[in-house]
Formats: structure tokens, sequence, C-alpha cells
């Protein structure tokens, strides 16, 4: 499945329901997107979830996702930057159907700036109580 530009997976995750989704990113000529894709269990493109099968929301790149308890999909990574702007951690949450959440942080993202030019978050993990941990790298120096 193409989600267009350069694809790469960095997770995966199956809801209840057996639906297994793919989180990562996407990058196509400077354009930066988070990208979710979603299979049926036996494999075939879930063209219910999204827009036939894809989401890809513009503005950074997912480095890790998972599924929390109640089907939603959480994404961690980065937003892009650029000349004017640097780089935040950014954690985004999707309905179990592939939507932004509006009820998660700002219409569905969170960002956090470490004061560094390039701050990432590579790794999450959402606990038993629902709260989600996000690891990364930031150039900051002390």
């Amino acid at each position: 499945m193409d989600i267009g530009g350069s694809d790469a997976a960095m997770g995966v995750g199956v809801q209840s329901s057996g639906r297994i989704v793919l989180g990562g990113k996407r990058h196509d000529m400077g354009d930066y997107r988070y990208a979710l894709a979603a299979f049926t269990e036996d494999g075939e493109v879930d063209t219910s979830f999204g827009t036939s099968g894809v989401t890809a929301t513009a503005g950074g790149l997912g480095y890790d996702m998972g599924i929390d308890a109640d089907d939603n999909i959480v994404v961690a990574g980065g937003t892009s930057a650029d000349t004017t702007h640097s780089a935040d951690v950014v954690v985004l949450r999707y309905t179990p159907d592939g939507e932004l959440d509006d009820g998660f942080g700002d219409g569905g993202m969170v960002a956090l700036d470490f004061r560094g030019t390039r701050d990432l978050a590579v790794r999450m993990r959402i606990q038993e109580d629902g709260r989600i941990l996000a690891g990364g790298l930031s150039d900051r120096y002390p």
C-alpha cells in the first residue's frame, strides 16, 4: 500500500475488533505527515478506516504508536521544523476509525517544546490507567 512519498511504518497495533493499524511517517518533497494505515484480520486494506484505509495528518512525523483500552490510536513523534520554527515533541490521538480525536489536547494533538531546535519523541507507551509516556531527544544544551 502506498501512502505517498517516502513511507515508513514505525509501529503496529491491533484493535479489539482485530483491525491491524500501522503507524508511522510520510515525507514527500518537504511535506511531512503522520500516517496511519489499517488492515483487516485477513490482511486486506480496511477501507472503512480514514480515507480508503489511510489517514495522513500534516505537520510532522510519527515515530511510534499504540492502541489504548478504548481502541483509540496514539502516535508520538515530532512536528516538522522549518527556517522559522523549531521541531517539538508531539502526541496525537485518533479515534478507532482514524479521525483526529477532538477531545484530546488541541484538536487531537499535544505539542511540547523542550526549548531545543530539534525535539522528538521516538518511543511511547500507554499505561493501564490511560496515561501516555513518551521519550525521545532534544538538542537543547544545559
